[in-house]
């Protein structure tokens, strides 16, 4: 009986609890891009660091994706573009940390805690969208 019940009730649970993360994640990634927008002068130092990144990514997207059998030339275009997305999505996350380190929760201050709820539900619901039409095989089992 108690077997039933939690192998019933995981799918949910795993699934409430991605798109709670992704969620976090999308507020984060929000953050970051306000404060790249605000403080461009302060990343431009950062470019080296950047590309290094964007070229560490883009040889283990590519490899990956020869790994998988896809052709040279299409693994080399897919491998830049998720090099791409992999290295815009750490700049923010790490820029959105670095913003609620350095400027003692401003953003906080500035949502407060209802307009951080709303955000909070608004990006799960995107998120349980994306996860549904980009399923992930562990949530359908």
């Amino acid at each position: 009986m108690l077997k039933d019940i939690t192998t019933r009730y995981r799918n949910f649970t795993s699934a409430l609890a991605l798109s709670f993360a992704l969620a976090l994640l999308m507020i984060l990634m929000a953050l970051g891009i306000m404060y790249i927008a605000k403080n461009l002068g302060s990343v431009l130092p950062l470019y080296p660091y950047i590309l290094l990144l964007f070229a560490v990514s883009f040889i283990i997207c590519s490899v990956f994706l020869t790994a998988k059998k896809v052709e040279r030339k299409k693994s080399i275009i897919g491998g830049g573009m998720m090099a791409l997305a992999v290295t815009f999505a750490l700049v923010m996350l790490c820029s959105a940390v670095w913003y609620l380190v350095t400027s003692s929760c401003e953003p906080c201050k500035f949502l407060g805690p209802e307009g951080f709820i709303i955000a909070l539900a608004v990006c799960m619901v995107i998120s349980w969208i994306m996860l549904t039409y980009f399923p992930i095989k562990q949530l359908r089992k």
